[in-house]
């Protein structure tokens, strides 16, 4: 037995009602399209329900019927594209081209996946191979808009509430359209957040290049050392003296001073 949950009321003010499942798509569906598309109004004409004149397609309440008095020509198109896209495959614009026994509503049945007979599983086939999903199977006038893969209803609904949580706004951005005129001081807040935001973008910028100058500064820094390094190491060495250990002025290690040897060669000089 097929259970039946509330989904609201239908254009007369009656209750509807659908399967769990499509229930489910239902609520995701029109909660998408009041982000993406708010200017279409959507009303319910039949949900589960046993209509001879629908072939009981809406028994297991996986089908339902939209109102077309309120959509111009193309958002009725817009509704076929976008809940064959999400799992309803079979959806179509019903009017006095197929049958003159009810009035002008979009049809749409959710596709519940392979092998599930749900009462209207024969209309998803007929539309996958190209067909109007009524028993004289004449072409579907509406194949343009299939999507480029099939879904089964339960994808839909996976991939409605991706693009919905995807179109959330941001924290910041719920904060920002709330708080944007606020006066805040000498001026608004929005005023406020974006000298803010400027300043911030200044700061790191200034940051930014302090961190670079610094970087140059250290590598100078490292060569001055380098080059202080081997003055030290020249100056260590000419401190040191000459090696000539032969000299009689010679300390312990043979090295004789800068000064002495140049004293020493002069007296060698003179004595020449």
């Amino acid at each position: 037995m097929v259970t039946r949950v509330y989904i609201g009321r239908d254009y007369q003010g009656e209750p509807a009602y659908m399967s769990e499942a499509g229930a489910d798509w239902y609520k995701w569906y029109k909660a998408w399209m009041k982000i993406k598309h708010p200017d279409i109004d959507l009303a319910i004409i039949q949900a589960m329900g046993n209509s001879v004149l629908s072939g009981n397609t809406h028994s297991y309440g996986y089908a339902f019927d939209w109102d077309t008095y309120r959509l111009t020509h193309e958002q009725q198109m817009t509704v076929v594209q976008t809940s064959r896209r999400f799992g309803a495959s079979a959806t179509y614009v019903r009017d006095g081209r197929d049958s003159k026994k009810f009035g002008p509503h979009i049809h749409s049945a959710l596709d519940a996946g392979p092998g599930v007979q749900d009462g209207c599983h024969w209309q998803i086939e007929s539309v996958k191979r190209g067909a109007n999903a009524l028993t004289n199977e004449r072409p579907d006038r509406y194949k343009s808009l299939n999507p480029a893969r099939w879904v089964t209803l339960y994808e839909g609904i996976q991939m409605m509430k991706q693009e919905l949580e995807d179109s959330l706004p941001s924290p910041y951005d719920v904060a920002k359209s709330v708080f944007n005129d606020i006066t805040f001081g000498p001026e608004t807040y929005g005023q406020y957040i974006s000298r803010m935001q400027t300043t911030v973008y200044d700061t790191k910028n200034k940051t930014i290049d302090i961190d670079l100058r610094c970087q140059d500064l250290e590598r100078s820094n490292a060569e001055l050392r380098k080059e202080v390094a081997n003055l030290r190491e020249d100056l260590s060495a000419f401190t040191r003296g000459i090696y000539d250990p032969e000299n009689p002025l010679a300390d312990s290690e043979g090295y004789v001073s800068v000064l002495r040897w140049f004293v020493s060669l002069r007296d060698e000089i003179r004595k020449k």
